[in-house]
């Protein structure tokens, strides 16, 4: 696929020949099955800048209920109703019972807790869009052989493409895959991208020095 880039013509390079779809439909004996999809030409380029584009195929499916009749299409996730306001109390004059005598107390000191730590929370696949590296940590890594396994996690609906390849994405967002490395300093880039239009990249550094 050629792409066209401040007037010069660039080959966009397709790492796969299979195309992933965002969502499942149920079909149904007897009943027809409105199926809609949708491909976004403008969310399926990624332009890895002096790696040239990548061109991954984003194609979102809209699927009708069993027997809908029309050609509307139909969200993919549902989005919550917005709540509604809760009609305030409308205030009535109470007459304040007699106050009774105040007794004087002697204040008895109390220790202050410790602080505790609140653990930090770790993102839900199934929620907002996100990617994080788990390895190599902090996205540096040293090792002595040709080759790394990387890990990493993202939304469970998100397409994933480490350096030229595609990687599966499991039901709780993690993905892996082994790179081969040259001797010295290798970038490997990891994009995480939805039908929605969310994307997200990072640049790993790792550093290959052959066992003396």
């Amino acid at each position: 696929m050629e792409v066209e880039k401040d007037g010069e013509l660039i080959i966009a390079e397709v790492p796969s020949d299979t195309i992933k779809l965002v969502g499942t439909f149920e079909i149904v004996d007897d009943f027809k099955t409105f199926i809609s999809l949708d491909f976004e030409v403008d969310k399926s380029l990624v332009d890895r800048q002096r790696q040239g584009f990548l061109f991954k195929p984003v194609i979102k499916l809209a699927v009708g209920d069993p027997g809908e009749i029309g050609a509307a299409t139909v969200e993919l996730t549902d989005k919550p109703e917005k709540a509604k306001p809760t009609p305030r109390p409308v205030p009535t004059k109470v007459t304040p019972p007699k106050q009774p005598t105040a007794v004087p107390v002697t204040a008895t000191p109390t220790s202050t807790p410790e602080p505790t730590a609140t653990p930090t929370a770790t993102p839900d696949a199934v929620g907002a869009f996100f990617l994080d590296i788990i390895e190599p940590e902090d996205g540096i890594g040293v090792v002595s052989v040709d080759s790394f396994k990387v890990i990493g996690r993202t939304s469970v609906d998100a397409h994933v493409s480490v350096g030229d390849t595609f990687v599966d994405v499991a039901i709780d967002g993690t993905f892996t895959s082994t790179v081969t490395l040259l001797e010295g300093t290798n970038e490997v880039e990891v994009v995480a991208s939805t039908a929605s239009g969310d994307e997200s990249s990072i640049v790993l550094v790792i550093f290959f020095e052959p066992a003396a």
